[in-house]
């Protein structure tokens, strides 16, 4: 029928599935594979949770669910859903 919908159909009647929608991909502001920074930034490789904490402006309770955030270095600035830090 479509993408991620399958119909089992027998003489009693027809039975449906849908594949579950996949998940959005996680905006971790300070994973940078995820962060949007300008593609000139110094700072868009950068992987030392050091830098980034100092680097990237964090502005929680914008809006629900979720935060504005800053890069000091390119003055790229994003929406990036609330998220639960990692330890360690």
């Amino acid at each position: 029928m479509e993408s991620g919908h399958w119909v089992a159909t027998c003489v009693c009647g027809e039975e449906h599935y849908r594949e579950p929608a996949p998940r959005p991909a996680r905006l971790d502001p300070f994973d940078p594979s995820t962060a949007h920074h300008a593609g000139a930034c110094g700072f868009k490789d950068t992987t030392d949770p050091e830098v980034l904490r100092v680097l990237l402006r964090v502005k929680p309770g914008l809006g629900e669910g979720y935060s504005w955030v800053e890069c000091g270095g390119c003055g790229s600035a994003w929406l990036a859903p609330d998220f639960a830090e990692s330890v360690g």
